[in-house]
């Protein structure tokens, strides 16, 4: 499991995602966007399973830099409270859009939670017995 700052990620919405992340005990590794190449470069990227993608600026798939080998859930968060004028929010061929602001970064970590239980067991557990409070 890993975050990624995006370009212009506000940190105070992307705290929100960790927060669900630490609420139900997932480890997760927080990279900053210049620093994911070498991350999947890395033998940590051998047990990538989803990947959560925060942002502040128009999103293009380039951003996020995957190679062909890597397929995994991809999770993006506009880290903005909205969309810009104009823009709307769409899924890539890489991610799926969770939202915007802090409401998308809960999701977004409850997504990834979601995912991450279907196979382990315990988590799954967690999930049922412990909600996330509301933000």
């Amino acid at each position: 499991m890993v975050v990624v700052l995006g370009p212009r990620a506000d940190e105070a919405v992307v705290d929100h995602t960790l927060r669900v992340l630490n609420h139900y005990g997932i480890p997760f590794t927080q990279v900053n966007w210049p620093d994911f190449s070498n991350f999947l470069a890395s033998s940590a990227s051998d047990r990538l399973q989803v990947i959560v993608f925060e942002t502040g600026v128009a999103y293009t798939d380039e951003h996020l830099g995957l190679t062909e080998d890597v397929v995994v859930p991809g999770l993006l968060v506009r880290t903005a409270s909205g969309p810009s004028p104009g823009e709307l929010p769409t899924s890539t061929q890489l991610l799926e859009t969770m939202g915007y602001g802090v409401e998308g970064a809960v999701k977004a970590g409850l997504k990834a939670a979601v995912i991450l239980a279907t196979n382990d067991t315990a988590l799954r557990d967690r999930i049922k017995t412990n909600p996330y409070p509301a933000p």
